[in-house]
C-alpha cells in the first residue's frame, strides 16, 4: 500500500531495513559462522575421549556448567554432573558413577579446575580423582582426564 500511495517512502524505509539486516547480520552471525573453532577446549576434550576411549561406552564429566557439548564432541553418553547438585547427592553419585550409566561402562572422567572453584565439589572431584594412578591421567587443554585401565578402576 505504502509502495503504491508513496514509492520514494517505500524505497527508503526498505532500503534502510536491508542495510540493518546486512548490518546486524556481519556484526552478530558472520563471526560466529567463520570462526576457527578448532582450538576450542570443548572440542578438544571430545576429540581426545573419542580418539582413547572405547565406542560403547560412557563418561563422567564434573562440571562443566551441566554442558552436555563434551559427550557431543566425544561422541559418547555422559553423566554430566553439576556443581549445584548438593554434597550428599555428589558423595552418593561418586560412590558409584556406573550405577547411573548402565548398561554402558565408564571409559574417562573428565574435571576441569578452572571450572570448579573452590568448596566442597572441587575437593570431591579432586579427591575422587585422586585414586587414579598419574600415567592414567591426561591433561587436556587445562582440564585433567582420568581413562581407568581395568575394570577395577572403572566404578
Amino acid at each position: 500500500e505504502l509502495a503504491s500511495a508513496r514509492p520514494k517512502l517505500a524505497l527508503v524505509l526498505t532500503t534502510a531495513v536491508l542495510a540493518l539486516q546486512w548490518q546486524t547480520f556481519f556484526s552478530t552471525y558472520h563471526p560466529v559462522l567463520t570462526a576457527d573453532y578448532a582450538s576450542s577446549r570443548t572440542i578438544k576434550i571430545g576429540e581426545f575421549i573419542r580418539e582413547n576411549t572405547p565406542r560403547d561406552t560412557a563418561i563422567v564429566v564434573l562440571d562443566y556448567d551441566w554442558s552436555s557439548e563434551i559427550a557431543y564432541y566425544a561422541q559418547r553418553k555422559s553423566l554430566t554432573i553439576p556443581k549445584w547438585i548438593g554434597e550428599e547427592k555428589l558423595e552418593r553419585i561418586l560412590a558409584e558413577p556406573g550405577r547411573y550409566t548402565k548398561p554402558l561402562p565408564l571409559s574417562a572422567y573428565v574435571y576441569c579446575r578452572s571450572e570448579l572453584g573452590p568448596g566442597f565439589y572441587g575437593e570431591m572431584a579432586e579427591s575422587f580423582l585422586s585414586q587414579f594412578p598419574r600415567d592414567r591421567m591426561h591433561s587436556v587443554a587445562g582440564c585433567e582426564i582420568a581413562i581407568p585401565s581395568s575394570e577395577l578402576e572403572v566404578h
